[in-house]
């Protein structure tokens, strides 16, 4: 669900290259939360971040 709303909210290309740093950085390309979520923070910021963690509580 949450790359779901991740890639509505920032773009799914954007998201897939997230999740190929992710898996260059040794971290799981596979899980939003603590792992691709950190990539998503240097590269757009805590907005597109926030927006996924409030939709999806």
């Amino acid at each position: 669900m949450a790359f779901m709303l991740a890639a509505y909210n920032m773009g799914p290309e954007r998201v897939q290259g997230m999740r190929t740093e992710a898996k260059r950085r040794g971290l799981n390309p596979n899980q939003w939360f603590f792992q691709v979520e950190r990539i998503a923070m240097e590269q757009v910021g805590m907005g597109g971040v926030s927006y996924v963690n409030s939709v999806n509580k």
